[in-house]
């Protein structure tokens, strides 16, 4: 699944904000429920109670820790792999 972060997500999201930083709002928009991003991973809602956590490509990594020491950052995309554990 191809996540696109637009200049809405990060103009809404919040820096240190699990749910709220503009990967998560991405991943939100893309149809995944109840996300989560930290600096390393994304914790999303498979079904029902069962969660599932994705490593996070290193070029959404480097964009959490720009975003969240108040950097500029920019407008990006990356590949989610849903079928990783």
């Amino acid at each position: 699944m191809i996540i696109l972060v637009k200049r809405e997500h990060i103009d809404n999201g919040v820096a240190n904000s699990s749910s709220c930083c503009p990967i998560a709002l991405a991943c939100k928009d893309a149809g995944l429920k109840n996300v989560w991003v930290d600096h390393r991973s994304i914790c999303y809602l498979l079904n029902d109670n069962i969660f599932r956590y994705i490593p996070l490509p290193s070029v959404a990594m480097e964009f959490v820790r720009h975003f969240d020491a108040g950097e500029y950052v920019t407008l990006f995309s990356f590949d989610l792999s849903l079928d990783k554990i």
